[in-house]
């Protein structure tokens, strides 16, 4: 290439998504939603605001309606910093803002803690208490750093009623 040259690159395994892994561009910039419509799958906000998401959406539509994409072939993933989204109520108006992905980041790292972290935020997102996640035991998740990654489209959370 212009600035180095790398040998033959190999890479295994191969990722699973076909034609290749979701292409998730970040920021607010104008010409982050331009890029977004262009060649991206999808877009991930710094903060993760309702309001936010919702005005991002709103210029994503505009943007892929003007080049003939569909606007419902992006995605949107709200980002939670460390410690945050971690009221149902909040994600939920994520999901209805637009946002179709949410990651929480855990801040503890022992596994005990990582667990029953997951057990509250399981309890207080989805309204239900894991036993296993995809047939894994929770136990399996002893990560130092864990992101988890929920899908708001089938999120059905528990009335605060």
């Amino acid at each position: 290439g212009k600035y180095y040259d790398f040998p033959a690159v190999k890479c295994f395994p191969k990722p699973a998504q076909n034609p290749h892994p979701p292409v998730i561009l970040g920021g607010s910039a104008k010409n982050v939603f331009k890029r977004t419509v262009e060649w991206g799958d999808g877009w991930m906000p710094v903060t993760t605001s309702p309001d936010e998401i919702r005005r991002g959406r709103e210029t994503l539509n505009d943007l892929a309606n003007q080049s003939g994409r569909d606007p419902n072939s992006i995605s949107i993933t709200a980002f939670g910093q460390p410690g945050q989204l971690r009221r149902g109520d909040h994600i939920q108006a994520l999901g209805e803002a637009g946002a179709v992905h949410a990651v929480i980041w855990p801040t503890k790292s022992q596994e005990a803690d990582v667990i029953s972290l997951l057990e509250e935020l399981a309890q207080e997102t989805l309204g239900v208490y894991p036993q296993t996640i995809g047939g894994t035991p929770l136990q399996a998740f002893s990560m130092t750093f864990l992101t988890i990654c929920i899908s708001l489209t089938d999120l059905s959370l528990p009335s605060s009623e």
